[in-house]
């Protein structure tokens, strides 16, 4: 099964796909050399604040099946295998 989240804000059609424990952002974010998740750059972003907002909001959103996901992967930058908790640190921000 594959689970589809709009992620709007990005870019038009922005969504992210959970499969198999791993929530794929693509380009809506990144994730930084300390291990933390970034949103995406405001110069390549349609709107960038609304696309933080999707961001935070899907981490509340799969907050209560945390345990569902194993990593986190990105279009641009290696996946973070710490499960929900980056993009929950990234919300909390």
């Amino acid at each position: 099964d594959i689970e589809v989240f709009a992620l709007p804000g990005h870019t038009e059609g922005s969504a992210a796909y959970l499969v198999h424990g791993v929530l794929l952002l693509g380009d809506a974010a990144s994730a930084a050399d300390d291990g933390t998740v970034e949103g995406a750059p405001w110069l390549f972003s349609t709107d960038a604040e609304a696309s933080d907002d999707a961001l935070s909001a899907l981490a509340r959103r799969l907050a209560p099946r945390e345990d569902d996901i194993e990593a986190l992967g990105f279009g641009h930058s290696a996946p973070l295998e710490d499960g929900l908790a980056p993009l929950e640190a990234f919300a909390a921000r």
